[in-house]
């Protein structure tokens, strides 16, 4: 085989790698999350309701430009966020998804980007309830699948939980 033509192959090959490997930079970032869970974290831009805003959207906004890759949201319910991943309908979840033990066994976690602690809140009328105890007796609303959902498990307290989609009304009505 005559040396040019060699090297013609070998030029081809390099050439074919550079363009797949640049080709898999370019491919979009897809980010899954549930925006119905509202500010400030991912929600619909109220000014452009096609659009989301939020702090975790700015977060993969950067971390897709570090990578060099174009973020594309994958809107999906909270209560399937690990099961669409595993599906591959996005590359990772950013939405503020604990990492629990039954979790650990089926995803990885990377360090969390933000620290939450759980309150409790109640109407600024409210004279009756000042802790967590004082809820024996009532139902508490609440996101299902959450560190909150499971304390009020494990309190005996009666929760109500609504599909993610009605989220944001639903619990607080």
């Amino acid at each position: 085989m005559p040396l040019l033509s060699r090297v013609s192959r070998l030029v081809l090959i390099a050439v074919w790698f550079l363009i797949a490997g640049n080709g898999y930079a370019q491919q979009p970032l897809r980010w899954g999350a549930d925006p119905s869970g509202g500010a400030p974290y991912v929600y619909n831009d109220p000014s452009h309701p096609d659009q989301y805003v939020g702090y975790e959207k700015e977060m993969v906004d950067a971390l897709a430009a570090a990578m060099g890759r174009k973020p594309e949201f994958v809107p999906s319910d909270w209560e399937t966020l690990v099961s669409a991943l595993q599906r591959k309908s996005f590359d990772v979840i950013v939405n503020g998804l604990e990492p629990t033990a039954d979790r650990q066994k089926q995803i990885q976690f990377s360090k969390p980007y933000y620290i939450f602690q759980l309150a409790l809140t109640v109407r600024n009328d409210e004279q009756q309830i000042h802790s967590l105890a004082d809820c024996k007796n009532r139902v508490v609303g609440t996101l299902g699948n959450t560190a909150a959902s499971r304390l009020l498990q494990q309190q005996g307290i009666p929760s109500r939980t609504t599909p993610s989609h009605r989220r944001r009304t639903a619990i607080w009505n």
